[in-house]
């Protein structure tokens, strides 16, 4: 069996071990601290949370606000990670006993036999709502105590209420010293907006953490024992050129470290002759994905992200990465780098821009964009 996991919540024998930031996390729920997790998406953020809240003996709610619309769908999300923690009668049924305006009602999913919530479409759902909702959070961590986690949190901010919204929400958190809550985001520039512009309601409101590349001792060590339970191994010259290839990100390490697996037999050496098939088979798996990214956008965000992959986003605006792209205009460039960002193609990492798929980026240099 494959034993790199990737894509997913992972504990146990499948967690890489982070033991600063696991103390770190560890002291600020025991304390009562709430905390924003900050770092870029398949750093293994939510493993981290889950990983160390459980070793705290916590109760955990998990609500995931990745492309939340509406107030509609926050409230939904909510009630769902509500039931996760309770799906007995008590705090759920007094809660839905004051949304019955809403008219909830359940389902049961045929496979995992977990229940589904959902809200007639047709009702107003409006921020206040959220206040109840929250309440029920406090009153479910009296007793052994409760960390609630947001992830993606920076996505409130594409609701049209969102001012509101985070208001409410900061307006009901800030009363709740039994209850820790965890922030994670992906975005750094808007969850910086949440939590340090003076302006916002959640301003200083949660201590800051960086997640970031694992260390390549921790990992490397890792990865060996991993590749040795199948009787493979692998050199630290090899593990060096994952961690390029992949550019430092955990989830993406674990994903070429599984199809490597897949391209070898036990008793192989995993050595650089591997890559490239490696490669065509992550790339038979994305590649859907890879197209309906090019779709979205112009030819010249094409040129401009193709110039990305080639050059690398530390100057976007050189003279030698106008050539490259076809134009002299750098704020067509300028425009370009902000739709490909906007569509999440892109990220910035400090002050260059990079792929958030390493792996598309090695596809267009295959490809010869």
């Amino acid at each position: 069996m494959n034993p790199f996991v990737y894509g997913r919540v992972v504990s146990s024998g499948d967690f890489c071990p982070r033991p600063r930031l696991s103390r770190m996390l560890e002291e600020f729920i025991r304390s009562g601290q709430n905390v924003l997790v900050q770092g870029e998406r398949r750093t293994g953020k939510t493993s981290l949370i889950h990983e160390t809240a459980d070793r705290t003996d916590s109760k955990i709610i998990y609500v995931d606000f990745l492309e939340s619309r509406s107030v509609h769908d926050v409230v939904r999300r909510l009630l769902s990670g509500l039931i996760g923690l309770d799906r007995k009668a008590g705090i759920l049924d007094r809660v839905l006993g004051g949304l019955v305006h809403l008219r909830p009602s359940f389902s049961f999913d045929q496979i995992t036999g977990n229940p589904i919530l959902s809200l007639d479409a047709a009702v107003k759902v409006r921020p206040e709502t959220v206040e109840g909702i929250l309440d029920a959070f406090k009153e479910a961590g009296k007793g052994k105590g409760l960390v609630v986690v947001f992830d993606e949190f920076q996505d409130i901010l594409s609701l049209e209420d969102s001012a509101q919204m985070l208001a409410v929400m900061r307006g009901r958190i800030q009363f709740q010293q039994k209850v820790v809550y965890i922030f994670a985001g992906s975005i750094r520039n808007e969850m910086n907006g949440i939590f340090s512009d003076p302006d916002s309601p959640f301003f200083k409101s949660a201590s800051i953490m960086e997640v970031g590349a694992i260390e390549h001792d921790a990992f490397g060590g890792f990865i060996r024992a991993k590749f040795s339970s199948g009787n493979r191994r692998i050199s630290d010259d090899m593990l060096t050129k994952i961690y390029g290839i992949a550019e430092d990100i955990p989830g993406d390490i674990q994903q070429f470290c599984n199809v490597l697996w897949d391209c070898s037999e036990p008793g192989d050496e995993i050595t650089p002759e591997l890559i490239p098939a490696a490669l065509e088979l992550i790339f038979s798996r994305e590649i859907k994905g890879y197209g309906n990214a090019l779709a979205k956008i112009t030819e010249l965000q094409i040129r401009i992200l193709a110039s990305l992959a080639r050059l690398g986003g530390e100057k976007p605006f050189s003279r030698e990465f106008l050539e490259s792209t076809g134009t002299v205009h750098v704020n067509a460039v300028r425009s370009g780098l902000a739709r490909l960002e906007k569509l999440k193609i892109i990220y910035k990492r400090k002050d260059r821009y990079v792929l958030v798929n390493p792996f598309f980026k090695a596809w267009l240099l295959h490809k010869g964009y």
